[in-house]
């Protein structure tokens, strides 16, 4: 018999305007970013991490043009997630902090406002990732 293998849980990050993102994925077999990681890349916001671990995202992120810019993320199996993007935490689950369409940086009600083109730097937190259902982070 074949031991169960759990199926990927998906995370996106998603911007209201297009963009791209070059990010490294730092995976730990711990559930506090502790150890030595398994390294890896992805090229989108758009992906899945197995269950179990915790796992930092690292990258930058390519805004294309001046304007305002709103973020919403879609979470799955995070138990505790943040977003930040430079210094503004953009996206979290909602423990052990509310979440409400004002309490964070890139929200509708408070987008992040670039003058020009630029690349700024992205870190993401998913602290011991399991198999619990899809949360949406409220930029509605």
């Amino acid at each position: 018999a074949r031991p169960l293998q759990a199926a990927p849980m998906p995370i996106m990050l998603s911007l209201l305007l297009s963009s791209t993102a070059t990010l490294k994925v730092d995976t730990y077999s711990t559930s506090a970013l502790h150890g030595t990681p398994k390294t890896s890349t992805i090229d989108s916001l758009d992906f899945s991490i197995q269950p179990g671990g915790s796992t930092e995202i690292t990258g930058t992120l390519d805004i294309p043009n001046a304007s305002y810019y709103a973020f919403s993320c879609r979470i799955a199996g995070g138990q505790i997630v943040f977003v930040w993007i430079e210094d503004h935490l953009v996206c979290h689950t909602d423990p052990p902090f509310g979440n409400t369409n004002s309490s964070i940086d890139g929200s509708k009600e408070n987008p992040l406002s670039y003058s020009a083109a630029t690349r700024q730097h992205i870190v993401i937190h998913i602290y011991a990732s399991s198999e619990q259902p899809v949360r949406d982070t409220p930029a509605d």
